[in-house]
């Protein structure tokens, strides 16, 4: 027996909306992962707007709102530098009002968007409070701040990021020790 659900697809019209189609199929057991699968594609493919909407009707449903979902809408809003929704969605996540405390991820992306923005300080500070939060082994955040303290000329923080993250038993990788290569050579500071 065919799955009910996909004998409708051919009878749904070409123009129909991705919220239409939910609605119409009534998928109510996986709507939950459909929703967060449908707002992650639009935010990845800089339809970060529309994808807010279906973010709303998510939590308005009370559906769980995954990291990846967040982090998909904060790298959407910093591709297109609309740092109003990044730190509204931030906010929002931080004050539980969404249902979800961000965590490693979500904190990680947000200091990301502030690094490819140029919000050096702003990365820093929320760097800091993601430590203070006890998610203080996070490679991906150290590499954006260490990108971003090359980008500003400032080796000196980058290489003593790099000792903070051994210290702590973070082991850098790859990428990290490119950025720490890429930025001595552009000061020509070999040994």
């Amino acid at each position: 027996m065919q799955n009910p659900s996909l004998c409708l697809i051919p009878q749904l019209q070409p123009s129909i909306s991705p919220h239409q189609l939910l609605r119409k199929l009534n998928l109510t057991q996986v709507a939950p992962r459909i929703y967060c699968i449908l707002c992650e594609s639009l935010a990845k493919s800089s339809r970060g707007y529309e994808a807010i909407e279906y973010f709303r009707d998510m939590t308005k449903k009370g559906i769980f709102v995954s990291s990846s979902v967040y982090s998909s809408f904060i790298r959407s809003f910093a591709s297109i530098r609309d740092l109003t929704v990044i730190e509204e969605l931030f906010k929002e996540a931080e004050e539980r009002r969404m249902g979800y405390k961000p965590g490693q991820v979500t904190y990680a992306s947000i200091i990301n968007a502030y690094c490819r923005i140029g919000l050096n300080s702003k990365a820093e500070m929320v760097f800091s409070e993601m430590e203070q939060k006890g998610f203080d082994k996070c490679v991906v955040a150290c590499s954006s701040l260490i990108v971003m303290y090359g980008n500003a000329g400032r080796i000196r923080d980058a290489v003593n990021l790099v000792a903070k993250m051994k210290q702590k038993g973070c082991q850098p990788n790859v990428w990290i020790y490119n950025s720490l290569i890429d930025m001595h050579v552009r000061v020509k500071n070999l040994r």
